[in-house]
């Protein structure tokens, strides 16, 4: 049976931590895209080289805006529309069982998706004018530096594209169980409101002067013993 994830449910960012991925497979997961990415790009230059019989290095150099452009709008595709078809997954969060959800601990959608991965879309298209080309690759470079520190410092592993866009990279695992664990009590009050009441009979409650009463007769058991 296919679990239902668009069911909403909110859960407090303290609450989220115990589904925080690991920081690994996320990098994991990464690579797995940018591979894919690669590859694909790769396709798409043999197959424009060989339609126009060109393909010299200094062709390759003369579109290199170009095919960087063209990468960009391909990162785009995968990390926009996938993830929208697949509620929060890329081909390579699937391959590390990862999931991007909204931090308010439900799937996103497409606004949620684009804001986080037009972050580093943006300032990379933006390092390819040639006027602020340096100034903006150093600022992505930090911008990177910053997100590969909060990936392993951060209680939630939120890096700076996560904040901007208000999300959270998590365990698929661990965030389907505790939504299914709380849906579960959701839709069986019964059954709690029963546990507790058993648990609420086996409780004998005492009075403070039979605490006190107890707590002088353990006292004056120990004093004989001594």
């Amino acid at each position: 049976m296919e679990k239902d994830l668009t069911r909403q449910l909110y859960i407090e960012p303290n609450h989220l931590e115990i589904a925080k991925s690991n920081p690994w497979s996320r990098v994991g997961g990464s690579l797995a895209d940018g591979f894919i990415e690669l590859v694909v790009l790769g396709i798409l230059i043999s197959l424009f080289f060989t339609i126009s019989n060109t393909g010299t290095i200094e062709d390759i150099a003369k579109y290199a805006t170009t095919l960087i452009v063209i990468y960009q709008v391909i990162s785009l595709f995968l990390n926009l529309i996938v993830p929208v078809l697949t509620k929060g997954q890329t081909l390579g969060k699937m391959a590390a069982r990862t999931r991007i959800i909204s931090f308010d601990g439900n799937t996103g959608n497409i606004i949620i998706y684009l804001v986080r991965q037009s972050f580093f879309t943006v300032i990379a298209l933006l390092a390819q004018i040639e006027a602020i080309s340096t100034p903006v690759s150093f600022a992505l470079f930090i911008v990177y530096i910053i997100c590969f520190v909060l990936l392993f410092g951060d209680s939630h592993g939120r890096t700076l594209q996560d904040r901007f866009a208000r999300t959270m990279v998590v365990d698929d695992k661990v965030w389907q169980e505790y939504r299914e664990r709380a849906f579960y009590e959701i839709d069986n009050p019964e059954l709690f409101i029963k546990e507790n009441e058993e648990v609420n009979d086996d409780y004998i409650e005492t009075s403070p002067k039979e605490d006190e009463e107890s707590i002088n007769e353990s006292i004056n058991n120990e004093e004989e013993i001594l």
